[in-house]
């Protein structure tokens, strides 16, 4: 074997290496790999570990430890959020552009996913049911 030929066969070699990569790439979409927090929900409680987050793609794995229904907002923050007259609930039409997903009531026992997109900053994550945000459901997560 000569010097050239093993010169070509690793220049083939490492061409086969790129293409694989491009190919496995292409397959995925190109997109960047989600990260993940744990979000527990009980009445009166929301707990997310962990609670900073690299920015992009976040996947949220939501567990409803009742007893009751709960939903999930992601907002960013920035300050206080506006309460509806009752006093009671979030004026969520008021955050309609701090908004980044959320995802409807469901009972206990339900494990749910929510896949939002956050870019670098604070976020706030509630529920919304009555009473339940004042009576200490939320939560603050870091997105760097």
């Amino acid at each position: 074997m000569t010097k050239t030929s093993v010169a070509v066969g690793c220049a083939c070699l490492a061409g086969l290496a790129l293409m694989a990569g491009a190919l496995a790439s292409a397959g995925r979409g190109g997109a960047t790999p989600a990260h993940s927090a744990v979000v527990v929900e009980r009445d009166f409680h929301l707990a997310v570990s962990p609670t900073t987050v690299a920015a992009g793609t976040v996947v949220f794995h939501v567990q409803n430890h009742g007893p009751d229904a709960h939903e999930l907002i992601v907002v960013r923050d920035h300050g206080p959020l506006p309460l509806r007259a009752d006093g009671i609930t979030i004026d969520e039409e008021k955050l309609a552009k701090q908004e980044v997903g959320g995802l409807e009531p469901a009972g206990a026992g339900a494990n749910r996913t929510l896949e939002v997109t956050l870019a670098p900053g604070r976020y706030v994550l509630f529920c919304n049911m009555y009473g339940h945000y004042m009576g200490g459901m939320h939560a603050v997560v870091i997105a760097r």
